[in-house]
């Protein structure tokens, strides 16, 4: 009986020692996909043409305003997954109000993270 309880043991702790390693493996897969997903989705952002029900504009706000940050990477993901509608005129970038600080009309014209 002794024996099977150590053998129990050693297998469930060998399961573990799987596991554990192979959610580390998988970690950064994860994160990759979840990044690219975001960035796709960016592309998006105020097109009503692709987003007919403000669905990924609405989720992509109320996630920066929530974490208080702006993009993945930072800001300057908004003039690479969404160009032309992130570029002002005399070329400088801009990004969606939920980037602000204080979310404005247009403050992410000029005052963001």
């Amino acid at each position: 009986k002794q024996w099977y309880q150590r053998r129990v043991a050693i297998t469930a702790g060998l399961a573990e020692v799987i596991l554990a390693v192979g959610c580390v493996a998988m970690k950064s897969e994860i994160e990759a996909a979840a990044r690219n997903n975001t960035l796709t989705i960016m592309e998006f952002y105020g097109d009503t043409t692709k987003d007919e029900k403000g669905i990924f504009t609405k989720t992509l706000d109320t996630f920066q305003e929530s974490f208080e940050c702006c993009g993945v990477d930072g800001p300057g993901d908004w003039s690479v997954a969404a160009s032309a509608k992130f570029k002002q005129a005399n070329g400088d970038q801009w990004v969606p109000d939920s980037c602000c600080t204080t979310v404005t009309d247009k403050c992410g014209e000029k005052d963001w993270r």
